[in-house]
């Protein structure tokens, strides 16, 4: 066998070596890059991280439950909840209360009818603004259909007291034609305590006289006695005063005394003296008022014109004997004295 020489023995060892440190530290070099770029490729956790969704398409037959799982739809308790936390007429949930009124009508009525609300409200009170968009939805909704059937449907609202009674006086107010009249007048006669009758009188004069004038009076007269039927009379006597005083003072004049009539006379009294009524033929309705009040201010109204358009005949009516009692006489002539401004004329007693 030859043998290589010795040099060259060396030279191939260290060529040998040389290749294999090169090749040992391009093996290291890659380890590192590969550790640090698995470092720095960390996802940032303030982004989510995308659920990719497998399964059939849908459509399929076997399309599965989770795959059309969607958010659930707020029922209609929760609907009304976010409505009245921030009741507003003029606002978005004021439509939104009038779509679902449009949309389900029974539930809504059932959802409002466990509402309860103070009888004292102010215009400042959260109650007081949730109950005037209520009654404001309700009436767009109800104003077109027959007022016995919305009377019918508020009856399941009585309990939540203003609500119910907020909601009735608009639907009354609002209420049009002849078939209206006799549902109106016998909810307001079965009612008489209930703050919705109080507040319709005036509307339910409006109606009688309108759509049926000849029993217009007649039927007011047996509407129950305090502020409804003054409000009616009041209604009724402005109406007909304006077309014929004569019947208005016929009105007047048909029935006792009453204090009922008594915010009614100063308006017929004006349109009688306007319509050219002798002044004396007057003093009969200006003395009708049973309130002391309202009795002064009649005779004021009626002596303050006779004093300025015929004083002497005032004077000369005063100073006769007049078929009033003392107590009467001595009020006219006080008011007379006033109304002449201090005319040199004693008013005694004839």
């Amino acid at each position: 066998m030859k043998h290589m020489p010795v040099s060259k023995q060396k030279r191939a060892l260290f060529g040998f070596c040389a290749v294999l440190c090169a090749s040992i530290i391009a093996y290291l070099t890659v380890r590192s890059t590969g550790a640090s770029n698995s470092e720095v490729q960390t996802p940032a956790a303030s982004h989510p991280t995308a659920v990719k969704m497998t399964g059939p398409a849908i459509g399929s037959d076997e399309t599965t439950a989770e795959t059309l799982e969607a958010t659930p739809e707020p029922s209609l308790a929760d609907r009304m909840n976010y409505i009245l936390e921030d009741a507003h007429i003029a606002s978005e949930r004021y439509r939104l209360l009038v779509s679902l009124l449009e949309s389900d009508e029974s539930a809504v009525l059932a959802f409002l009818a466990e509402r309860r609300y103070p009888d004292e409200l102010t215009v400042h009170d959260a109650a007081h603004r949730e109950i005037e968009m209520i009654t404001r939805a309700m009436l767009e909704y109800y104003r077109r259909q027959p007022l016995n059937e919305n009377l019918s449907k508020m009856e399941q609202l009585r309990e939540t007291g203003p609500l119910f009674s907020s909601i009735v006086t608009d639907l009354l107010f609002a209420s049009e034609g002849a078939a209206s009249v006799p549902v109106a007048y016998d909810w307001v006669l079965a009612n008489p305590e209930d703050p919705a009758a109080l507040r319709s009188g005036a509307t339910v004069g409006g109606l009688l006289i309108e759509h049926s004038p000849n029993e217009a009076w007649s039927k007011a007269v047996d509407l129950p006695e305090g502020v409804i039927r003054s409000r009616a009379f009041s209604t009724i006597l402005a109406v007909a005063a304006h077309d014929d005083v004569g019947i208005a003072i016929d009105y007047i004049n048909s029935i006792e005394e009453t204090p009922d009539l008594d915010a009614a006379i100063s308006h017929v009294l004006t349109q009688a003296m306007h319509a050219d009524y002798a002044y004396d033929q007057l003093v009969e309705i200006a003395m009708a008022p049973v309130d002391d009040t309202y009795r002064l201010s009649s005779l004021v109204i009626l002596f303050n014109e006779w004093a300025v358009n015929s004083p002497d005949s005032l004077v000369q009516w005063v100073q006769e004997p007049q078929n009033y009692p003392e107590e009467q006489l001595i009020e006219m002539r006080m008011v007379a004295k006033q109304t002449l401004h201090g005319n040199l004329v004693d008013f005694e007693s004839p």
